[in-house]
């Protein structure tokens, strides 16, 4: 058989060799004592090798341990897949998760995302991935690996600051990301396969709006000209307010009555491409007012500030907050008070999924069926007073 075991050690109590038992256990028969350490010790390819730990990093602190070792190489020469370069723990140190999940990251930087996501991966990196899968040799990467690191988010991990658990929808986009990793390595032969990722199901919320008659009441509060030539374009259009800060006159067509929306503006107030990458056409109200973009051209900003850059969401949202109070009106910050109260308005005249997900720009089918959902629960108070005039007509009669 390939390999052997062997300790270094002498027995602690007599300073004896330990008496070795091959494949059964090493041992001092007279003291009863065990070695705290062992070795793999391999002679292959004319040369010699001594492995004191497993591919994971693991000490082999028992003959169990390093018996099941020396197992796995063995099947590895029988099967003609060996090689010892897998083993030498130069090569092996490349391959842990801390050398490999900056190197994802790099790549996913390469590749344009928005400055957002990348904090987001950044930080599930530096939170999760390092201090759970950073000394997992990611070419063994299994199954088990991907539950364990689950239940550690599900059951284990709390947040530093809050001591709260996480919620289920963090915890999706967290084995999302894990999931994306995983492919990378795939992609870069690490891995043969990828290991299976469990569906995580996060509990439907309504979607948050705010009424019409509200809105309307806010849209007048706004006391800025710039501030309600863009807010009421996101009112009547729901595209997303960093969407619509990224807009340039050229994408406005007045003769033809169409928008086209190809770009958002990330966190730190670049231009990038949309979230789903894809540009997309809808027609421009005729109930706003296109002033505004009128008689101008080309790359103009289609919704300058005061000193002609672009808005922030955060600047939008900050007005918009501040309108709700001279309007006197619940506040619903800017995002759902326009594009999901709008969405949702589709929805209650009667607008099918696939007219709303046009209108969205949503890249797949079946992301407008909460905005249909939300607009029945706009009518349940039509049901419940109709119910209860019927309940007191019926009262009466009797």
């Amino acid at each position: 058989m390939a390999g052997k075991i062997r300790t270094r050690e002498k027995c602690p109590k007599c300073g004896g060799a330990f008496k070795i038992i091959e494949e059964v256990d090493i041992l001092c028969t007279a003291c009863d004592t065990r070695p705290k350490t062992y070795f793999v010790w391999l002679y292959w390819d004319g040369d010699k090798y001594r492995f004191p730990r497993d591919q994971d990093g693991n000490i082999l602190d028992s003959f169990r341990r390093a018996h099941r070792f020396l197992e796995k190489i063995r099947s590895e020469i029988d099967s003609r897949t060996f090689v010892v370069a897998n083993y030498l723990p130069k090569e092996t140190d490349q391959f842990r998760g801390h050398v490999l999940f900056p190197k994802w990251f790099e790549y996913i930087k390469s590749k344009g995302n928005a400055k957002s996501y990348l904090n987001k991966i950044e930080q599930y990196i530096d939170d999760h991935f390092v201090p759970q899968l950073g000394d997992v040799n990611m070419r063994d990467i299994k199954t088990y690996h991907v539950e364990d690191f689950r239940q550690y988010l599900s059951a284990t991990y709390k947040n530093q600051r809050t001591g709260n658990p996480l919620a289920p929808k963090s915890i999706k986009n967290v084995m999302d990301a894990f999931k994306e990793f995983c492919h990378w390595l795939h992609r870069r032969e690490v891995i043969a396969r990828v290991p299976h990722f469990d569906v995580v199901r996060v509990p439907e919320h309504l979607i948050q709006i705010m009424p019409l008659a509200d809105r309307e009441k806010v849209l007048k509060a706004l006391q800025s000209k710039r501030l309600s030539s863009i807010i009421s374009f996101l009112a009547l259009h729901p595209v997303r307010p960093s969407e619509a800060a990224a807009l340039d006159v050229r994408h406005f067509n007045l003769k033809l009555r169409i928008v086209t929306i190809e770009q958002a503006l990330d966190s730190d107030r670049s231009v990038k491409t949309r979230k789903s990458r894809k540009a997309y056409e809808i027609p421009l109200s005729r109930n706003w007012d296109a002033s505004c973009i009128d008689g101008r051209f080309g790359k103009e900003i289609a919704f300058p500030n005061m000193v002609g850059a672009r808005y922030s969401a955060h600047t939008l949202n900050e007005a918009w907050k501040r309108a709700c109070e001279r309007a006197e009106v619940p506040y619903v910050s800017l995002y759902p008070s326009t594009r999901h109260t709008t969405a949702t308005s589709y929805a209650a005249r009667g607008a099918s999924e696939e007219q709303i997900e046009g209108m969205l720009g949503h890249s797949t089918r079946g992301m407008s069926k909460k905005y249909v959902k939300r607009s029945v629960e706009m009518l349940r108070h039509l049901v419940d007073g109709t119910q209860a005039a019927s309940l007191a007509e019926f009262q009466k009669a009797k």
